[in-house]
């Protein structure tokens, strides 16, 4: 077959995606669109190439596989409460990693201008600092260490630009079916997000145990049924502490993924959380603090607790204990307890608070329940 263009704008396309992936830039959505060139930039580049050799054509169905996985981790992002999934963020490192050391070592058979020793030790020393600097605040020195490695590399693709033009190859930018790929794409990934929507659940809610019955020794000061079935004891800790005992178990109206509950606002210092539980009324559940936990304490000064629940939609109940304990000789007396049960339907896409809102009210006063306010 003719050949008929050079190497150097699949080159060019691979020197582009290296860079936009070693540099991201976080800032607004700079990120985002970095890695969606990144992505296309090395499907091209490596498109045009693979007939040209068998390295090429490893890296070409390495790129679809990041391309799905691309797809993947941003249906996670964009329709779920999970922004990342770390073993597979990991593999996709790792595959990357072997990827770019083939394109490196395939670029070296056809020119001699690259210090092809040099660029593999760059290559090597940066998934390195990748791995041992992941997850730690990075020093300024560390960075600009990166930042120069990653450099070089691309200084030496770019040497290989003028020899490129040399290169011809089978394939031309003219003959890329760009319709055809982009069609393929979104296809993909709104089969992708199909499919994530109804399996995620399925994989992230845990059980931790069954359920035990509650049982509290100590002398109880009130009790209160509310007309939702949720109870309200109020127990005598100890000579200056009251324990508030909330428990509710109901069915859901429909199948959930998740639950998000807030506690109480905690403005005065006066409610500590004693302990915490959630199931399906049989086997408990496992269970995240929300970060805005902390947030909410370093910017407003107090604490409004958040946590995340993640169901089995499989589960028709939903149950709930929480104990809190409070000084009873504080002038301060609380006024009332709400809890903000929201829960987010199965199958849908996820959007922070805009589940099914169920609000839980109990009114206090002098360590007695007040009669519940009828709406």
């Amino acid at each position: 077959m003719m050949r008929e263009k050079s190497m150097r704008s699949a080159l060019l396309f691979l020197i582009i995606g290296f860079a936009l992936s070693s540099l991201t830039i976080n800032i607004g959505f700079i990120g985002e669109i970095q890695g969606y060139l990144s992505v296309w930039c090395y499907l091209l580049g490596l498109y045009l190439l693979r007939k040209e050799d068998h390295y090429f054509r490893i890296c070409f169905f390495i790129q679809i596989y990041l391309v799905l996985t691309f797809l993947f981790s941003k249906v996670l992002l964009y329709s779920t409460p999970i922004e990342e999934v770390v073993t597979l963020t990991w593999i996709n490192f790792a595959v990357k990693s072997i990827q770019d050391l083939l394109i490196i070592y395939a670029c070296h058979q056809y020119f001699q201008a690259m210090n092809w020793p040099l660029t593999v030790l760059l290559k090597s020393l940066l998934i390195m600092m990748v791995i041992f600097f992941n997850g730690v605040e990075s020093s300024f020195v560390v960075i600009i260490a990166f930042i120069a490695g990653a450099g070089v590399i691309v200084y030496q693709l770019i040497n290989c630009l003028k020899e490129a033009e040399n290169h011809k190859i089978q394939g031309s930018l003219q003959k890329i079916p760009i319709f055809k790929m982009l069609t393929i794409f979104f296809v993909s990934g709104l089969i992708i997000g199909i499919i994530t929507l109804y399996v995620w659940p399925y994989t992230t809610y845990n059980y931790t145990g069954e359920v035990e019955p509650l049982q509290i020794d100590m002398p109880m000061r009130d009790s209160i049924v509310l007309s939702n079935g949720c109870q309200g004891n109020i127990y005598e800790y100890d000579e200056t502490t009251d324990l508030y005992v909330i428990h509710y178990q109901g069915k859901l109206s429909q199948k959930c993924a998740f639950v998000d509950v807030t506690l109480p606002t905690d403005v005065f210092g006066r409610l500590e959380m004693n302990h915490i539980m959630f199931g399906n009324g049989k086997q408990k559940y496992d269970y995240k603090e929300l970060n805005d936990n902390q947030e909410n304490m370093m910017i407003f000064g107090y604490s409004q607790p958040r946590y995340r629940v993640y169901l089995n939609p499989d589960d028709s109940d939903f149950e709930i204990t929480i104990q809190l304990t409070k000084q009873n000789n504080q002038e301060n007396t609380l006024g009332e307890l709400v809890f903000n049960l929201v829960y987010y339907p199965y199958g849908e896409i996820y959007s922070d608070g805009r589940g099914e809102l169920q609000q839980i009210v109990f009114s206090v006063q002098d360590g007695k329940w007040l009669p519940e306010t009828k709406v």
